[in-house]
């Protein structure tokens, strides 16, 4: 493979700090609304996600899956298939990925993310825009937005016709997360991405390939 990867053996389920958007890593199955979405809720409430799973001290873990059910889960894993660990060696999200994709019956994945709107950028100016982002940041919202299939720009990290994650706005640009992380794209470019998956966009670049913003309330049970 053209980056490193990190054997699940070497990794620890929060690491050192919080959970993180830029531990979940895609893999090549196309998951880009359970990844994004959970980006999303670890941006704006790490806390609350740390308390989804716990070791339970022998390679297996209990991992919510939603309103106090739980499932145990081991460190067995297809790389690629499923999500990676992260570059810093964090495990949790993959685990949380496998405990619903191993549960029997099948299970919905637990959304606590409700959408209460679109915000779209045609109907803004690019100041009133950057501040609207930052706004339902502040507010504890949850961002995402879906690429048009007939756009994409892999060399920076957009993909086609995929969910990215909307982390706030910095000098003046607006700031996503690709959830495939440290390499361009699973399935096309599997080249590692230094910048793994933060993408800065200016407001018109931002509309050419995303034709709106997907504002969701965070509702925990």
């Amino acid at each position: 493979m053209p980056w490193d990867y990190i054997p699940m053996s070497e990794t620890s389920l929060w690491g050192v700090d919080k959970p993180s958007p830029y531990d979940v890593q895609q893999g090549y199955l196309q998951t880009c609304n359970f990844t994004s979405r959970w980006a999303a809720l670890a941006s704006q409430d790490p806390d609350k996600v740390r308390e989804l799973a716990v070791e339970l001290g022998d390679n297996t873990y209990a991992v919510q899956i939603r309103n106090n059910r739980y499932v145990r889960v081991d460190r067995d894993i297809v790389p690629f298939n499923l999500s990676r660990p992260s570059p810093t060696g964090k495990s949790w999200f993959v685990l949380l990925e496998k405990a619903y994709s191993d549960y029997d019956p099948p299970l919905a994945p637990y959304d606590p993310s409700q959408l209460i709107s679109r915000i779209y950028p045609a109907e803004y100016n690019a100041v009133e825009y950057l501040e609207a982002i930052e706004k339902f940041k502040d507010q504890g919202y949850t961002l995402e937005t879906l690429s048009l299939y007939t756009s994409e720009n892999l060399d920076i990290g957009v993909s086609r016709s995929h969910v990215h994650t909307i982390l706030g706005v910095e000098d003046n640009k607006i700031i996503l997360r690709n959830p495939y992380g440290d390499i361009y794209d699973c399935v096309r470019k599997r080249v590692h991405n230094p910048n793994n998956g933060k993408v800065a966009l200016s407001f018109d670049q931002f509309k050419e390939y995303f034709p709106w913003i997907v504002v969701g309330k965070v509702i925990w049970q």
